[in-house]
């Protein structure tokens, strides 16, 4: 198939081991054209994509977004993936087009795929839910002793819960490291991330609001447990027996549930949340929508 993808709107996509849906639209892309699929990717500057095209633009948010959603629409393509906010081109109506990562922030528009049920349920309209899923090569399994520190990686804003973390922090007992914009630590990527996962004896994820979390996945993939809230998508990535309903419970959590073997924590990555897997089910759909599937 000839696909076109575009994500400008969202985050430049070429980063390794980075986070987010820019990097997920970058795995599936890079997937995608492994697979022998010519795929080309409409995305801001500095977005890269080994053996695809590259069209990019300096401008971000919608005008960038309505840009490339004219430059697509004047291609040829058999299909597009249309990971913008404003969902741009998927509400153009002329290519057939995937809206992914449909959310509160956008535009209504034909064929929705969601990364969670949760995130189906408060957005709609209906439309099937295909999970995140890492690159289990970029996120290597670690048997080594682990540093008796908590671990927070995320921005500051109050939905993904840095607060929380401390509070899990405090009441555990054990010292926390917290990482991304607006944090102590500031922001964190590539391999000093991994080395950190890596390091952590739990990665603390309170998020009040996640459509598809990413991170948890990345550090069960480096083996190292995950202690969660129980809300949004959160319930559907991470396994239950370390899901908390507030920070008393997370912290009660890391000080009394046994640790799970490392290699359990990479199974359950394996088994379910693989790029692969994600690209398996992407595939798919952009086939069936491609011969004139709707939804």
């Amino acid at each position: 198939m000839r696909i076109a993808v575009q994500s400008d709107a969202i985050y430049p996509t070429p980063y390794a081991c980075g986070h987010g849906l820019g990097r997920a639209v970058f795995n599936v892309a890079r997937e995608l054209a492994n697979r022998g699929h010519e795929v080309t990717l409409f995305g801001l500057d500095g977005s890269d994509l080994p053996n695809g095209r590259v069209i990019t633009t300096s401008t971000y948010g919608f005008s960038g977004e309505s840009d490339l959603a004219q430059q697509v629409e004047a291609s040829d393509f058999d299909v597009a993936l249309d990971a913008g906010h404003m969902h741009a081109l998927a509400n153009a109506g002329t290519l057939p087009t995937i809206a992914w990562f449909q959310d509160r922030a956008s535009v209504a528009a034909s064929n929705p795929v969601y990364v969670s049920a949760d995130q189906r349920a408060h957005c709609g309209p209906w439309g099937p839910v295909v999970h995140n899923g890492v690159d289990l090569n970029e996120y290597p399994l670690s048997r080594k002793r682990r540093n008796g520190r908590l671990l927070f990686v995320g921005s500051s804003v109050w939905h993904k819960g840095l607060e929380q973390a401390r509070k899990v922090s405090a009441l555990a007992d054990m010292p926390l490291d917290e990482y991304g914009e607006g944090t102590l630590g500031g922001p964190i990527g590539g391999r000093y991330k991994v080395q950190a996962i890596q390091a952590a004896s739990w990665l603390v994820f309170p998020a009040h609001i996640d459509a598809g979390p990413q991170t948890p996945l990345e550090a069960m993939a480096c083996g190292t447990p995950v202690v969660g809230l129980a809300k949004a998508a959160t319930v559907e990535y991470v396994p239950s027996g370390y899901l908390g309903p507030t920070a008393e419970a997370m912290a009660h959590i890391v000080q009394t549930a046994p640790r799970p073997a490392p290699v359990a924590m990479r199974r359950w990555v394996r088994d379910a949340f693989t790029v692969e897997r994600q690209t398996d089910a992407m595939e798919k759909l952009l086939e069936a929508v491609a011969y004139g599937a709707r939804w």
